[in-house]
């Protein structure tokens, strides 16, 4: 492997890893209770009226 491609590299598997991050933590708030997402503030998707 050349050394201009490990630069290259390891900016993707940064990019991976905060996206995989990312991912992880939108679950675990979307995984919470309507309720609670409300309470602390994050938009929901979910449209039903109550």
């Amino acid at each position: 492997m050349s050394a201009a491609a490990l630069p290259l590299l390891r900016g993707l598997s940064g990019r991976i890893a905060a996206a995989w991050r990312n991912h992880r933590a939108l679950r675990e708030l979307e995984s919470l209770s309507y309720d609670m997402r409300k309470d602390i503030g994050f938009r929901s998707t979910d449209t039903r009226r109550r």
